[in-house]
């Protein structure tokens, strides 16, 4: 009996000719990502980062006993200095002790100051943001709500809460609607305190604004539109 070992033999390999057409195809694939990557790379990546920094300001919502706004010259210096933004730059209010404080102090959250940074999606100035939130109008509409405070003539010998302004902004349009009516409102130029403004978890439509006049309390209501407006209308008005 031999010792010899047994010789054995393989078949040649098949599908090599398939194997290198995956590999063709798979080269081919990875070039036109990479080309495509290098064409529309910049839009693309511009684009997903607009659906975030909208996402952030679709779903903010600041605590409802945060001072979002105020006027009290008492208060101004010591709140910008916290963090909150002087909104009328170089005006100021003379203080019984004769100390000039700011005019006004206001809040403006991150995630709009991000949004505000897209160059395709310019918020309007650096006003204080009231309240900033989806909203859907009762034919279904969405649409971001932000509504701010400032004028260009300031905040000395006005009503702050007349200089409430509100935007609706969708994928087509970007609607800017005027403040409530502050008729029998007390004092022209009251102290007040603007808080944060909630979404109504009820109504889908409609938020609130809590307000201090003269250190009385009092409600404004806002609702989004069909038409895509924002009404905005005080509830409750304080008497001197």
């Amino acid at each position: 009996m031999s010792d010899t070992p047994a010789t054995l033999s393989y078949e040649p390999r098949k599908y090599t000719t398939r194997r290198r057409v995956r590999r063709v195809i798979t080269v081919l694939l990875l070039l036109a990502i990479a080309i495509a990557a290098w064409r529309y790379g910049g839009p693309l990546r511009d684009h997903l980062v607009l659906l975030y920094r909208q996402h952030a300001c679709l779903t903010y919502t600041a605590p409802p006993d945060q001072v979002v706004f105020t006027n009290d010259g008492e208060r101004t210096a010591n709140e910008i200095a916290k963090g909150m933004i002087d909104v009328e730059p170089g005006a100021y209010r003379i203080l019984k002790s004769g100390v000039h404080a700011p005019a006004a102090a206001g809040r403006i959250p991150d995630a709009y100051r991000r949004l505000d940074e897209v160059d395709s999606f310019r918020l309007v100035g650096e006003f204080a943001v009231i309240f900033m939130h989806e909203r859907r109008s009762p034919n279904g509409h969405k649409a971001l709500v932000i509504v701010r405070v400032g004028d260009d003539h300031g905040f000395i010998g006005y009503h702050a809460l007349g200089h409430l302004g509100a935007e609706a902004i969708t994928p087509k349009i970007r609607r800017l609607s005027m403040g409530p009516n502050t008729a029998g409102l007390p004092d022209q130029d009251p102290t007040v305190y603007l808080f944060a403004g909630q979404p109504d978890t009820n109504d889908d439509s409609h938020f609130t604004i809590a307000f201090e006049a003269n250190h009385k309390p009092g409600i404004i209501d806002g609702w989004l539109e069909d038409t895509d407006d924002v009404k905005l209308a005080i509830r409750n008005v304080a008497e001197k």
